[in-house]
């Protein structure tokens, strides 16, 4: 009886381990499909992959013919010129009225800058410049640096003796310039023969020539008194005694 027993305990014991190592077998092999898949799939998957990967859709460059094809141009260059040409007065016109207003308003105020008295051209506005060249040049330059420190003196520095000199150089230089210009546009309307059609004071721009020709002489003197002043004042620093205090 005993033997039997230990017969269908090793029976069971042998069935038990073969039925276990089959289980075992198949999750083994369950797991080991998932964990590492066949390299032939995973190089489908691969070319897969790189077949089918999103790519970049570049549109064709459209050339401006083809781009504006859809667009009436030729009637609309036809509409355009026939507008032009039926405006060609009414537009001629307009410029020429247009031009013929700022040309006026140049004028003006052309008319508006001679006249003012703070002008270098009217300094010694009594004299001529015949008149003004006989003068010595050491009394007109001597009258003309106080009437400089006069009109450009500092109030809060007075004792400042080279700043109006500066600024002097600087008004005239300008107003020699403006000078020049209307002298120009002056002389090619009175060739046109125009000068009646605008409102130009004649005695005035009659005297732009002489009036340039005086502001030139005024700066030449003022020059030349500068040049005189800068020798006399480095000789004067050069012989200066050293003073020694005791």
């Amino acid at each position: 009886m005993i033997g039997l027993q230990r017969r269908l305990l090793i029976l069971g014991m042998i069935l038990g381990s073969t039925c276990f190592g089959a289980f075992w077998h198949n999750n083994d092999t369950r797991i080991a499909d998932q964990v590492l898949p066949d390299p032939n799939s995973m190089n489908q998957n691969l070319v897969l992959n790189l077949n089918y990967s999103p790519t970049q859709i570049k549109t064709p460059l459209v050339l401006p013919e083809t781009f504006l094809s859809h667009l009436p141009l030729r009637e609309w260059q036809a509409k355009t010129s026939s507008f032009f040409y039926r405006k060609r007065y009414f537009m001629g016109a307009s410029a020429i009225l247009g031009g013929y207003a700022y040309a006026c308003h140049y004028f003006v105020q052309a008319n508006k800058y001679l006249e003012r008295a703070d002008l270098w051209a009217s300094w010694r506005g009594e004299t001529s410049l015949d008149l003004l060249i006989t003068i010595p040049q050491h009394e007109l330059a001597k009258e003309l640096i106080l009437e400089i420190q006069r009109r450009y003196s500092n109030a809060q520095n007075p004792t400042d003796f080279i700043t109006p000199l500066i600024t002097f150089i600087q008004a005239i230089d300008s107003e020699i310039i403006t000078i020049k210009k209307y002298l120009s546009v002056y002389q090619w309307i009175t060739r046109l023969h125009l000068q009646n059609l605008f409102p130009i004071n004649q005695r005035l721009f009659n005297l732009l020539g002489e009036t340039c020709r005086k502001l030139i002489y005024i700066k030449n003197l003022f020059l030349a008194w500068a040049a005189e002043y800068k020798i006399s004042h480095n000789k004067k620093k050069r012989f200066m005694p050293a003073f020694k205090p005791q």
